[in-house]
């Protein structure tokens, strides 16, 4: 069969929070499907828990939402570089064994970022749901070994939320409100000229019934990613700070030079803009010449949506097809057949 008669590949990118949904060759995923991983991986499930979890999920995501027939079509899969293995055997083996894909591509998410720009260099902040991963690309060589993550993102500002807007009666908000609230009245104060007039928001109605958010609350849940809780002093910036320390003197200025900060969490009004304002003076303060060139990659897509447009640019590529895990490999060599990333990055230093 040609290229060109060959059906368009399911692509998926798989989040802890969120999973994204479409098909190759389109510029926007169809769905973005809210799921509890993150509730799986924190109470470090099993593969049979896994599988139990993802066969009605991705039966929904391929029938219901996509309206397409799963079976005999090509699979691509948008993963954080670490992914607990026994996630990944449940992903894999629904995908075969119930949806009866003809192959599936695995890909980490942080790469596919760079196929929706015109750069092959860039230090990638992918601020999630759970944590903040970044990871350094090189002339399109990932440095994986420099891979640095760290536990805060959306959900630390949810958290802060839900302390601060709890009732009277010591009744939690849900996690749900409290990410309504986060999306909708909250944002990042600039570095050096913070807003002083800032005003409550009103959720929900008029009077007594409805939620006022303090304008401290608003800007409170974004400045721990920042300046870190009292419980942590981890912040995104900390994160992105240890792994250009990591780096090899000679790619640093470059690095530095190409900021590409993707993730549901760079979505909030502020965000990227803080974060390379505070790089940029963290590195003067350490007197680093090239300190002031800090500078942000300005994506052509929505900054939560660039990992998976790179991914349905790659899945109609020929390097999708022959790095793809086929049917009959799966069937001969079982979860023996998914790249492990981590040994990849070792194989190749």
């Amino acid at each position: 069969m040609s290229i060109h008669s060959e059906k368009h590949a399911i692509v998926l990118e798989v989040g802890s929070r969120y999973v994204k949904c479409g098909l190759s060759e389109e510029r926007a995923p169809r769905s973005v499907l809210r799921w509890e991983v993150a509730e799986l991986l924190a109470k470090r499930a099993s593969a049979a828990e896994y599988h139990a979890y993802l066969v009605p999920q991705l039966h929904r995501i391929c029938f219901d939402l996509l309206h397409v027939n799963p079976r005999h079509r090509r699979f691509l899969v948008c993963e954080d570089v670490v992914t607990p293995r026994a996630f990944r055997e449940a992903l894999v083996a629904v995908v075969f064994n119930e949806l009866k894909a003809a192959s599936l591509t695995l890909v980490p998410s942080a790469i596919t970022a760079l196929y929706a720009t015109s750069h092959h260099t860039a230090l990638i902040v992918d601020c999630g749901w759970a944590e903040t991963r970044v990871l350094p690309v090189y002339k399109g060589i990932p440095l994986q070994y420099l891979y640095t993550t760290a536990s805060v993102g959306a959900s630390t500002g949810c958290q802060v939320i839900q302390s601060a807007l709890a009732s009277d009666d010591d009744e939690k908000m849900s996690l749900e409100a409290a990410e309504d609230v986060l999306e909708r009245a909250c944002f990042v104060q600039p570095h050096k000229n913070p807003i002083m007039d800032i005003v409550d928001a009103r959720f929900g109605g008029t009077g007594d019934n409805a939620l006022v958010v303090p304008a401290h609350v608003r800007t409170d849940a974004c400045e721990c990613l920042f300046r870190g809780t009292t419980d942590s002093d981890i912040t995104v910036l900390s994160c992105v700070q240890e792994a250009l320390e990591k780096l090899p003197i000679d790619v640093r200025v470059a690095m530095v030079e190409n900021l590409l900060v993707l993730g549901g969490t760079a979505m909030l009004p502020g965000f990227c803009r803080r974060l390379v304002d505070e790089i940029r003076d963290g590195l003067m303060m350490e007197k680093q010449g090239w300190g002031d060139r800090a500078a942000l990659v300005q994506p052509l897509f929505p900054r939560n949506m660039l990992a998976w447009v790179g991914a349905s640019i790659y899945a109609s590529t020929e390097a999708a097809r022959e790095h793809a895990i086929s049917s009959n490999d799966f069937a001969s060599r079982g979860s023996q057949c998914l790249p492990d990333w981590m040994s990849i990055a070792e194989k190749n230093i």
